[in-house]
This record gives C-alpha cells, sequence and structure tokens, in this order.
C-alpha cells in the first residue's frame, strides 16, 4: 500500500512538470480592464518582475504587473517632484534620488534650468528597473525622457538598498529627495520610521533638506499623522508642499530641514507674469489655467509650516523600525479603504489641514516665509484658494467655486478681493 502512494505521488509531480508544465504559465498578469496596455518587455529578477507596458498614454514600468513606478504619460507631475525643490532651495549643489523609477523625476536634475547642480546619484533597490528605464524611458519614440541621466558624468546610478547606502556613505548631500513609496507595500514602512529620517538627517549637508513625497490617494489621515509625527521628531524644521491640485489625486511632500532657518530669498519678480495670466479669466477658466512655475511664483505649492503646528500631531504614535505602526497599519487601512469604510486623505481633507496650518501660522508672520517678499509671502493663500476653486466645481457648487475663485485672484495678484468682485460682476453683466 505504501509503495502504491509513493508511486501515485510520483506520478501526481510528474504530471505537475509534464502535462500541466507551470512553466508555461504567464510571467506576469495584465488587467483585462485596460485592453490597450501591451507588454513591451518583461525581466524577471530575483525578487520581482519588472515589465514595460506600452498603453494610450505613452510607455510605463511596472512591478509584479500592478505596482505601477511611473510612465512617459505622467512625465509633467514627476518632473514637478524634481522642480519644485530646486526651485525652493536653488544652491543646491548635490542630490541623492532615494528611488529611481522611470528616472524622469532624477533626470530634471541635469536640466539646464539648474546649472548649479553638479552631482546626482540615485538609489534603485530593484537592477531591472535601471535596466528598463535605460532601455526605454530613456528612448521613447525618439525622446529621451531622463534628460540624459543615463550618460551625462554628474550621475551615479547605484543598484542597491537606499536606506542602507545612506546609512553606510560618508558623503552629504544638499537634498535628499525621496519617491512616491506607497506605505501598504511590504517594507515601505521602513522609510518612514524615526531611524530612517534621522540616518538621512546625517547626510545632509549643513542648510540640507530631505523631501518626502506622499501619495494622499494611498494614504489615510492617521497614517499621515504618524508619518508628520516622525518627521518632527527628527528635524528642526518641516514644512508641507504639493503639486497637484486635481480632487482625489493630491500629491504632497514633508520637507525636513536639516536646520531651522528661512527659506532662501528670491530675486524673480513674476508679479507681471502672475496677472497676465489670470487676466480676463474667470472661475469658468480653472482647467485652462497657464500660471508661470518658477522660483518667484514657486510658494503657491507652499502648504504650511508643520513645526509651528506640531501640537495637531501630538496625538499620534512615532514610527519606528522596533515599533514599525506603518508596517503593520497600512495593509489594513488599505483593504479598508478599498472597501470605502474609511476615506483616503484627499479632497476638502487635505485642503482643511492646509486652511488650518495657514491659521495658526499665518504666511504673512511665518518664519520660513521671512525673507519672501509681500507679495510672495500671499502665494500660499492663494494656492489654498485654488484648491477650493477646483473642489466646488467637481462638487457642482458654482457659487462657492467663483467665491474661491475672487479669493485665488487677489491673492495671487496683490489685488483686493473686493475690486475682483466688482470686476467680475461687470463681465457677467
Amino acid at each position: 500500500m505504501s509503495l502504491a502512494v509513493r508511486a501515485l505521488g510520483a506520478v501526481m509531480i510528474g504530471l505537475e512538470f509534464t502535462a500541466l508544465d507551470p512553466t508555461g504559465l504567464p510571467v506576469i498578469g495584465m488587467d483585462r480592464r485596460r485592453p490597450h496596455e501591451q507588454v513591451v518587455e518583461t525581466w524577471e529578477g530575483s525578487d520581482c518582475t519588472v515589465t514595460a507596458v506600452r498603453g494610450p498614454h505613452g510607455l510605463s514600468l511596472k512591478v509584479n504587473s500592478d505596482y505601477g513606478l511611473g510612465s512617459t504619460g505622467a512625465y509633467a507631475q514627476e518632473r514637478l517632484q524634481n522642480d519644485l525643490p530646486l526651485l525652493v532651495w536653488p544652491r543646491t549643489r548635490s542630490i541623492f534620488f532615494l528611488g529611481l523609477g522611470t528616472g524622469i523625476t532624477a533626470g530634471g536634475a541635469l536640466d539646464p534650468q539648474f546649472p548649479g547642480v553638479r552631482r546626482v546619484v540615485a538609489c534603485e533597490l530593484v537592477p531591472e528597473v535601471i535596466t528598463a528605464a535605460r532601455k526605454y524611458i530613456a528612448n521613447f519614440e525618439g525622446r529621451d525622457f531622463t534628460g540624459g541621466l543615463f550618460r551625462d558624468p554628474r550621475v551615479t546610478l547605484l543598484a542597491e538598498d537606499g536606506r542602507h547606502y545612506l546609512m553606510a556613505a560618508p558623503e552629504r548631500f544638499d537634498l535628499v529627495n525621496g519617491e512616491l513609496f506607497i506605505p501598504f507595500r511590504s517594507g515601505a514602512g521602513s522609510l518612514y520610521s524615526r531611524e530612517h529620517f534621522a540616518s538621512v538627517k546625517a547626510r545632509l549637508a549643513p542648510g540640507g533638506v530631505f523631501v518626502q513625497w506622499l501619495p494622499l490617494y494611498q494614504v489615510t489621515e492617521h497614517e499621515l499623522g504618524i508619518i508628520a509625527r516622525t518627521m518632527l521628531d527628527v528635524f528642526d524644521q518641516v514644512s508641507l508642499w504639493r503639486i497637484s491640485f486635481q480632487p482625489g489625486e493630491e500629491v504632497v511632500a514633508l520637507a525636513g530641514h536639516r536646520e531651522a532657518g528661512p527659506l532662501p530669498a528670491c530675486d524673480v519678480d513674476s508679479g507681471a507674469a502672475r496677472r497676465a495670466a489670470v487676466a480676463g479669466k474667470d472661475h469658468r477658466d480653472l482647467g485652462n489655467l497657464s500660471l508661470p512655475f518658477n522660483s518667484g511664483s514657486i510658494l503657491f505649492f507652499y502648504g504650511g509650516n508643520l513645526t509651528a503646528a506640531r501640537n495637531l500631531f501630538a496625538g499620534y504614535p512615532l514610527n519606528t523600525d522596533d515599533r514599525p505602526v506603518i508596517e503593520y497599519l497600512a495593509p489594513r487601512t488599505y483593504r479598508r479603504a478599498a472597501d470605502h469604510e474609511i476615506p483616503w486623505f484627499v479632497g476638502p481633507r487635505i485642503a482643511k489641514l492646509v486652511d488650518k496650518l495657514q491659521q495658526i501660522c499665518p504666511p504673512e508672520r511665518d518664519p520660513l516665509l521671512a525673507q519672501r517678499s509681500a507679495a510672495e509671502r500671499r502665494l500660499p493663500r492663494a494656492g489654498a484658494a485654488f484648491h477650493w476653486a477646483r473642489l466646488w466645481q467637481i462638487m457642482d457648487d458654482e457659487a462657492q467655486c467663483r467665491q474661491a475663485w475672487q479669493r485665488f485672484v487677489a491673492e495671487w495678484t496683490g489685488r483686493e478681493e473686493g475690486a475682483l468682485g466688482a470686476a467680475f460682476k461687470e463681465r457677467e453683466l
């Protein structure tokens, strides 16, 4: 009997590797809701599978079929993750990118508009991601979307764990730029720990800044509070920035400053360009505006001073290596958010937080903005009003949208809101 059972087991195992042949199964799976996507090439690594996928919005890179690393179609937003910090801190000479992805963000540092950049180090955990970005993102339809990242002598590309590298490397950087790490991915929680933040701070040069990007459409209020509280425990100064005002798709950055002190002064006067951008426009033109994006207008993206409002986050726990709250909490909250039990921290939720930050520490009295002009210090309120205008537009409340628009234009141009209201009524007539 025993021999018969063993023989049957051997036959079944043989069938699995012959008739059933698992080697014939697909290496990756494609989302049937996206029938227009086409796999261009696949790389099987030791711990994941990387895929280059062509779709209606360009070429994207994915890990294990579903984890998107970015795409040529998202070029503008990926560039903003580089451009915003360099416009705020223009004296940056050396940058460390914690995560490479498509290479679009890191490549932005090589743009001629940032002539001061002398050294770029980009660290990517998965070697196959570097291979895919080099082969396809750097040469897609005859264009190098990485801005010469793979051939510029100022660049060093590392295929290793970025956190471990920062713990051991003796080099210091003016800026450390952390990619959009999804908190509920396994292992990502360690990139929001107190120990990691302390390690990054130790690698910053005097006056250096650490910028960690967060996708609010994958973060709950509780997780944002934990990350903010943990960063506030490490850095002398923490500020909030954002690059997306699209309701439901908001992306923010928590900037940890090595030392407390004001942002660098700006010698660019963007007043004329700002006024021209909204001349003859009203709230119905929200989706068609072309606002100037330069060092003179960059405070439009400033959300507020988290250090001045640190009491808002005092009740949240610290995320540490020995108490990895994010690592265990985020997957659970992801499932609950997917089932609509709890909301992501987008739309009115992040807009209300920005309002609260600016109420606690008004931009005109914010010590971070002490070296900026009075007109520039009005721009954070312009950004807050603009966001609300977009939200009211989505909610189809024209009256509220118009009022938010008028507040935006008043702060954006430096004009009084009453005069703008009169001009709006005249246009309506």
